[in-house]
């Protein structure tokens, strides 16, 4: 038998008093057979929504999804999402169906899954509801389309990547007819939102077989990704492997934008690629300015995207700027606008000045103190 939080028991058992059937469906079978814990515990019920909600009408609940069957129930500050047994209706954008239709059946609601590893269900009563050989291919390590896999993936083409993404994480193989349609379908992926794409691409990059999951699928990742790089390795940092499926290529601008990621996610993988552009070691200088542009987050994602090339690690030098505090922006300079000012020094001529004493700090030919700094102007001048 197989643990279940103590909430989504009270609700399959209360479900099952109620003459319905129920049972915790999908991933969350599939990962406690892989003996993990589940992020989260989906169900599957033969009871109508209307007939959840009288149901566990003591809760709260949340009915956002009450149209394509689907009940949450807050239990113990958590929202177990409970969804009727059905049958998808057509589809016409590769992506969701037209509609949803209610069944009593477990078996129809299973067979219109993804892969048999996620079309599995189980009850405490009855165990693993396993239709498709799900518990086969997981034992085996096999990636399997539910059905037939061309059908399934004209339906919701995000079933593609989902594919993949499972391929990287889980190490499974993809089963050949599979992964046919997968390349078959491939241009389908056009249809589907950047974020979604996105989500799925960022896990598949931390996956631990990412690297050889890239490169047997590049040429269906390239419909929105465009041509890209196979590095050696990868970081964990989804900027840096970004700027990494990049380097020494175009198209990253295209890709970031194709994914709608955030503009920190874009500031910084921009910030990266444009920096793995040259072998030679950065040192003190470069790592200011590196600094001053992105930030210490950036700055140090940046040396791990480096060292994923092979090129000198810096890190021990970062840290070391980092100890110090060296000035790496005007607002670390230990003068001001107002001492400029008193020196006559406004306008845009101000600016320029601030920004040339930035440079002279950062090159190491002069302190950063007021007296030094004002000195040195001084100097200059004359």
């Amino acid at each position: 038998m197989m643990a279940l939080p103590a909430p989504c028991q009270m609700i399959l058992h209360r479900i099952r008093e109620a003459g319905g059937e129920a049972y915790v469906v999908g991933g969350a079978v599939r990962d406690m057979l892989l003996g993990k814990n589940p992020g989260d515990y989906d169900m599957t019920t033969s009871l109508l929504p209307e007939e959840t909600e009288t149901l566990f009408s003591d809760h709260t609940l949340v009915l956002a999804g009450n149209k394509h069957g689907t009940v949450g129930i807050v239990a113990d500050g958590a929202v177990y999402e409970v969804t009727t047994f059905r049958r998808d209706g057509d589809y016409h954008d590769h992506r969701r169906p037209d509609g949803v239709h209610f069944t009593r059946s477990l078996r129809e609601d299973a067979a219109r899954r993804d892969f048999t590893i996620n079309a599995m269900a189980y009850s405490p009563e009855e165990g693993v509801m396993d239709f498709f050989g799900g518990q086969e291919d997981l034992k085996n390590g096999v990636l399997r389309a539910v059905g037939n896999a061309e059908t399934r993936f004209e339906e919701d083409a995000l079933r593609i990547m989902r594919g993949i993404r499972f391929a990287a994480t889980l190490g499974f193989a993809v089963e050949d007819a599979t992964g046919e349609a997968m390349f078959g379908k491939a241009e389908n992926l056009r249809d589907v939102s950047g974020e979604r794409l996105a989500v799925e691409l960022q896990k598949l990059l931390a996956g631990k077989d990412a690297l050889p999951v890239l490169g047997e699928f590049r040429e269906v990742l390239a419909v929105f990704l465009g041509d890209i790089t196979l590095p050696l390795t990868l970081t964990g940092e989804f900027s840096a492997d970004l700027a990494l499926l990049f380097c020494g290529r175009p198209g990253l601008d295209a890709a970031l934008e194709r994914l709608k990621l955030d503009r920190n996610t874009r500031r910084e993988s921009r910030l990266i690629h444009e920096n793995l552009q040259t072998p030679e070691p950065f040192g003190t200088y470069a790592l200011r300015k590196l600094l001053g542009n992105g930030g210490e987050a950036p700055a140090q994602k940046t040396l791990l995207a480096r060292a994923a090339l092979g090129y000198p690690d810096e890190t021990s030098l970062l840290d070391e700027i980092l100890r110090r505090g060296d000035p790496v922006t005007i607002r670390d300079l230990a003068v001001k606008g107002q001492d400029l000012a008193e020196l006559g020094i406004t306008g845009t001529r101000m600016g320029e000045t601030l920004t040339f004493l930035l440079e002279e700090v950062m090159h190491d030919r002069v302190e950063n103190n007021r007296e030094e700094l004002l000195g040195h102007l001084e100097v200059l001048k004359s």
